[in-house]
């Protein structure tokens, strides 16, 4: 009719966002949980290396789509209140700064922002992530906003002890969600150095990686229950299979689920 019409393309999403994960009380794999944040401090560190800061890191704005081989493909969504450092916001002014709850002290004091605001967040995230509940729990929304400002930071091993949490995993937690700036991580990239190297350290009782278990079986089975080469993208856990068998006095079976092709 000759009129113009204004519309936009966007992806159609396939999978589910972190929200759904906590609320369905659902607990990862604690090496899952690295790998998901790991993505996220990703994909935050190009955005900030492109000059912009999130803002609003929460579970709601974490997508998990499902891939062939079964592992999970991060993508973070909602840059509606993002902010280009050096120029104006993204977006109108009176827009809200972020979610209550994981916004960084600096943010909520209308003080400078930097990646490192984002490094809080993600550091909200991953205690959540770990303990299914929130660092902090008040009634009101300035009650919130204040414990955030000044109470000490929980430890996620006191809040979810059958976790099994890695003492360097938990002290990383904790590190991204100091009050003070300077006390965080430099970097998204140094985060997630930090969350993988946390878990590549041995320990006592240490958990597999995602989507892996053991279980005895007669000593007969175990030539037929070595894990194949025909596993997608998991190299990780081959490799961790491989030393566990190879640690095992007995026979051991090891098994993998995922995703079809995986």
């Amino acid at each position: 009719d000759g009129v113009d019409v204004l519309y936009l393309v966007m992806e159609l999403h396939s999978g589910r966002d972190l929200e759904d994960v906590i609320d369905a009380r659902e607990e990862l794999p604690i090496a899952r949980v690295v790998e998901i944040v790991g993505q996220v401090l990703q994909g935050l560190g190009e955005a900030h290396h492109r000059g912009i800061i999130h803002r609003d890191v929460k579970p709601a704005n974490i997508l998990l789509t499902p891939r062939r081989s079964g592992l999970d493909h991060v993508k973070i969504i909602d840059f509606g209140i993002a902010r280009v450092l050096g120029t104006q916001r993204l977006t109108d002014a009176g827009i809200a700064c972020g979610t209550i709850g994981y916004v960084a002290p600096e943010q909520a004091a209308n003080e400078t922002i930097g990646p490192f605001t984002d490094v809080y967040s993600a550091g909200v995230l991953l205690y959540e992530l770990l303990t299914l509940q929130a660092p902090f729990v008040r009634d009101t929304p300035t009650a919130m906003m204040l414990a955030h400002m000044g109470m000490p930071r929980p430890d996620p091993r006191a809040a979810a002890p059958h976790r099994d949490i890695p003492v360097l995993l938990a002290l990383a937690c904790m590190k991204a969600m100091s009050i003070r700036p300077e006390n965080r991580y430099a970097s998204a990239a140094a985060m997630e150095a930090a969350l993988r190297e946390s878990l590549a350290l041995p320990r006592s009782n240490r958990r597999p990686p995602a989507f892996a278990d053991t279980l005895p079986l007669p000593p007969l089975a175990r030539g037929k229950s070595a894990p194949g080469s025909d596993l997608v993208g998991r190299d990780t856990e081959l490799a961790w299979a491989a030393r566990e068998l190879a640690s095992r006095s007995g026979a051991a079976w090891i098994e993998y689920e995922g995703g079809h092709g995986a």
